[in-house]
């Protein structure tokens, strides 16, 4: 789940684990990922506010504090790697992270799915379109599976 992704790779970055920002972060990814793409920062705060019992003004300071942690203090690869030293705004950051979460995602999956063709080998008899579609019939039964997990 992108939730958890998104605070593993901000643990690894260096942000600590009892910083207010590394949940709301992590709650902004998953919102994201459902039906908060492409919403106004603002309205994003207020939502997660509202799961947290907080205001959003208490949201987006934590949130802004715990990117400032990591991008100061954080390990520089990794950042460079997820976020963005230059443009350091939380709508920036947030969106960032998603899109770099999700594209990492995405490649993934992509090399989960490739399937290598089969040398024909006479000997045994077996057809390599065969065994071709053998594969992708169970490349296609994994990605289905994954679907119904993540739901």
């Amino acid at each position: 789940m992108i939730k958890d992704r998104a605070k593993d790779i901000l643990i690894k970055m260096g942000m600590p684990a009892s910083v207010n920002g590394l949940e709301y972060i992590a709650e902004a990814m998953g919102l994201f990922d459902s039906e908060f793409c492409g919403i106004k920062i603002m309205a994003l705060y207020e939502e997660i506010a509202k799961r947290h019992n907080t205001t959003g003004t208490g949201v987006e300071r934590a949130i802004r504090h715990a990117f400032g942690i990591v991008v100061t203090k954080g390990k520089l690869s990794l950042v460079e790697k997820y976020l963005s030293i230059d443009n350091a705004t939380n709508s920036n950051l947030l969106n960032l992270l998603y899109y770099r979460l999700k594209q990492e995602e995405m490649e993934e999956n992509s090399s989960e799915m490739q399937v290598v063709m089969p040398e024909s080998n006479p000997e045994k008899g077996t057809d390599p379109y065969q065994t071709l579609e053998d594969d992708m019939i169970l490349a296609v039964q994994k990605f289905i599976k994954s679907l119904r997990e993540e739901n």
